[in-house]
C-alpha cells in the first residue's frame, strides 16, 4: 500500500472514526486481533476507538498504543430483550463522522445490526475466532445480520460454522489468516534462553503463555497433569512444564494461588515459571509449544511458535486439523481438558519430533506468507474501503431518488 495517509483518509470522504466493539476481560487472539485491526486503521488514516471493559487488559494495552477507548458499563452477557442494558453504545456508532463498526462480541452484534440500520451509509463487521454453538437462523436473526457487511475468520476450519449456524453466505465470509508479525530471533538470544531452561539432566522443554490478567488455573491443570504422568511414564526420558509470562511472575495475580496448586500436587519438579525476554525468543528456545484450552478455535501463540520453528500441541478443533490437514505434520492435537489424551500426545510428540521439525521448515515460509502481518494488514484494508464504498454508492442513489408521488 503506497498511498499516503491523506490519500487513504479522502477514501473514507472525510469520515474520521473507526469503532472496535470487544468488551472482554480476557487476553487472547479475539483481544489481540482487536488492538491490532485498530492500529492497521490508524495506519490508514482513521481514528480508532475501542469499546471495552475499563481496566481489562485489552484496555491497557490500546492506551499504551495511544489508542482512545470508551468503557462498557453494565453487564456482557446480554438477552436478546436486554439490549437497553447497553448504555450508549446506540449514542457511539450514530454519531455523524463514523466511517466504520468492527464488532467482536456475539453479544453485542445483535444491537448493533439494530442501531445501524437507520445508518445504512455505514458498514458494519464481525470477527469471530471460535466456533458458534447456537444456531441463529430465525427470522429475527436473518434480518439482523442481513446488516452485518462482512465476516472474518482467522481459518478456513471457522467459514462452514458461519455457514451453518448462522446460514451466512460464503461471499460475506472472509478468512483472513492470523496476522501474526514475523519475529526475527538470533541464534545468541535463543542460545541464551536454553541456558537459562538447562536442568540437572536431559528435559523435554515445554511452553505455554499466561496473561498477568489471567485468573483461573482450570486451563493450566491438564498441562500439569499431563506432564506429571510424562515424567511417571518415562524412565529414560522427562518433561519441564515453562510457564511464561508477559510481566514479572511477582506482579501476576495468579502467581500465589498456582504455587499452592503445585506444592499440592508434589509437582514442584515438573513446572518452572519464566519472564523477561519476549514471546518469540522464547518460542524459539524450547522443544515443543503447549496451547492449553482457550475460548478461540486455534490460538495465535501456536502460528507464532510454528514461525519460530517449534512444533505444538493443541487443542483439537476444527482449525487445528484444518492447519495440520494443509501443512502436515507441524505438530497435535488432544482433546481439550484430557489431560491422559495430553499426555499420550506429548509421548507422541517427543518420538516424532524431528520429524515436526522436518515439516516445519519445508512449510514455514508459505505458512508465513498466508498469516503476516502485511498479508493480514492489505486484505483487512481492501475490504475495509471497498465495503465502505459499496455503502456509500448505495446511500447517494437512495437520496438521489426523488420522493414518491401520490394522485
Amino acid at each position: 500500500m503506497s498511498t499516503t495517509k491523506l490519500d487513504k483518509k479522502s477514501n473514507f470522504e472525510n469520515r474520521r472514526k473507526a469503532i472496535y466493539i470487544c468488551p472482554s476481560n480476557l487476553w487472547g487472539a479475539r483481544e489481540r486481533t482487536v488492538l491490532r485491526d485498530a492500529l492497521i486503521s490508524k495506519d490508514m488514516g482513521l481514528e480508532p476507538l475501542i469499546y471495552c471493559l475499563k481496566d481489562s487488559y485489552l484496555d491497557l494495552e490500546a492506551k499504551q498504543s495511544n489508542l482512545e477507548v470508551i468503557h462498557h458499563y453494565g453487564k456482557i452477557q446480554t438477552r436478546f430483550i436486554k439490549w437497553y442494558k447497553l448504555f450508549g453504545l446506540g449514542k457511539i456508532v450514530r454519531e455523524e463522522d463514523v466511517a466504520l463498526v468492527h464488532c467482536y462480541h456475539l453479544n453485542f452484534l445483535w444491537p448493533l445490526a439494530f442501531f445501524l440500520k437507520s445508518r445504512p451509509e455505514i458498514p458494519l463487521f464481525y470477527t469471530t475466532h471460535k466456533e458458534i454453538s447456537k444456531s441463529y437462523r430465525e427470522f429475527y436473526h436473518k434480518a439482523l445480520l442481513s446488516r452485518v457487511d462482512h465476516f472474518f475468520v482467522s481459518s478456513a476450519g471457522l467459514v462452514s460454522n458461519l455457514m451453518v449456524h448462522m446460514d451466512i453466505p460464503p461471499r460475506k465470509i472472509q478468512v483472513l489468516g492470523f496476522g501474526n508479525e514475523v519475529i526475527e530471533v538470533s541464534r545468541t538470544e535463543a542460545s541464551k534462553v536454553k541456558k537459562d531452561l538447562s536442568f540437572d539432566k536431559e528435559v523435554w522443554t515445554l511452553g505455554t503463555f499466561l496473561s498477568s490478567h489471567h485468573t483461573s488455573p482450570e486451563n493450566v491443570l491438564p498441562l500439569i497433569y499431563a506432564v506429571m504422568g510424562f515424567n511417571q511414564k518415562k524412565q529414560d526420558e522427562s518433561a519441564r512444564l515453562i510457564l511464561i509470562c508477559d510481566r514479572n511472575w511477582n506482579e501476576v495475580l495468579i502467581y500465589q494461588e498456582l504455587i499452592r496448586l503445585i506444592k499440592d500436587l508434589g509437582s514442584e519438579d515438573d513446572v518452572y515459571f519464566y519472564s523477561g525476554v519476549s514471546l518469540g525468543t522464547f518460542q524459539k528456545s524450547i522443544d515443543i509449544w503447549l496451547s492449553a484450552e482457550t475460548s478461540e478455535n486455534l490460538e495465535d501463540l501456536a502460528i507464532g511458535a510454528v514461525f519460530q520453528g517449534t512444533p505444538v500441541l493443541v487443542p483439537r478443533t476444527s482449525s487445528s486439523k484444518e492447519l495440520f490437514g494443509k501443512w502436515g505434520e507441524v505438530g497435535l492435537t488432544y482433546k481439550a481438558g484430557d489431560a491422559r489424551d495430553l499426555r499420550d500426545q506429548l509421548c507422541l510428540m517427543v518420538e516424532k519430533n524431528r520429524r515436526f521439525i522436518r515439516q516445519i521448515g519445508k512449510i514455514t515460509e508459505e505458512l508465513m506468507e498466508s498469516n503476516h502481518f502485511e498479508h493480514y494488514k492489505e486484505r483487512l484494508h481492501d475490504t475495509y474501503h471497498n465495503i465502505f464504498a459499496a455503502r456509500q454508492r448505495v446511500s447517494r442513489r437512495r437520496l438521489s431518488k426523488p420522493p414518491s408521488q401520490t394522485a
